[in-house]
């Protein structure tokens, strides 16, 4: 029996279009919504859906004690206007980690906070540059003091980097030569990242087109070691207290 569950804080209309969806999912079998006091009808609605609803009060849920918050950019252009980490974005994010003052901050988006000189693994990209506001926003992250972590994507590799104090994981080949995953277990003093290899299936076909395609990855081990990452960048601590100590990855320029 698979079980999803969802918690809630006023979610908005569209929330009973998520319902419908998870409750046409093959193998979902049961649908739990906890939801903390919403005022919008979410609980009403969860039960109208079939789900079932457990209440709590407004501050009961507390992730772990830690503060997820997921921000992104488009790196493209709409038009005439260039889409990036626009000043409002910016804004809502140092908004958002003020009000949680002393609460240990996770940071996640898509794109990429650092210039990466190597080939994209699957298109014709000599580098992967940095998006519109890219600085700003690591000036903002690094100028918080309780950021626990930055995690990124985009790049299309594994690698944990750390940059003013901050550790940077890049979490990349979700669907390039390696199917991965990471696990984030959030403890009462501490945050532990494992990396997961899902698969191996057809590795060394997808490395040799990975080497083909990226003019800077013209070799297939050097492709792998890539994308896969290196050892010590597949599992990390990252304390809540304080700064995160270098030792959590090789310190970058």
């Amino acid at each position: 029996m698979a079980s999803v569950v969802v918690p809630t804080r006023n979610p908005g209309a569209g929330f009973g279009v998520l319902l419908d969806a998870l409750a046409a999912s093959r193998g979902v079998d049961e649908i739990i919504v906890i939801d903390s006091a919403s005022t919008d009808g979410t609980s009403e609605l969860s039960s109208q859906k079939g789900a079932r609803v457990v209440g709590i009060k407004e501050n009961a849920f507390d992730h772990g004690g830690v503060r997820f918050i997921v921000a992104d950019c488009c790196a493209f252009k709409r038009g005439s206007v260039e889409i990036g980490w626009v000043p409002d974005v910016c804004e809502w994010v140092r908004e958002d980690i003020q009000a949680h003052a002393g609460v240990p901050v996770f940071f996640v988006t898509h794109a990429n906070l650092r210039e990466r000189p190597w080939g994209a693994a699957f298109d014709s990209l000599d580098a992967y540059g940095l998006h519109p506001g890219a600085v700003e926003m690591r000036n903002l992250l690094a100028s918080c003091g309780h950021v626990v972590a930055a995690l990124s994507g985009h790049v299309h590799a594994n690698r944990l980097e750390v940059h003013d104090g901050i550790p940077c994981v890049e979490i990349g080949s979700t669907c390039i030569a390696r199917a991965s995953v990471r696990y984030f277990c959030v403890f009462s003093n501490r945050t532990e990242m494992t990396y997961e290899r899902l698969s191996d299936a057809s590795l060394e076909a997808r490395a040799e087109q990975v080497a083909h395609c990226s003019p800077r990855l013209k070799d297939v081990e050097a492709a792998l070691a890539l994308i896969d990452g290196r050892e010590e960048d597949k599992v990390a601590t990252f304390p809540h207290a304080g700064r995160p100590v270098a030792a959590l990855g090789p310190t970058g320029p």
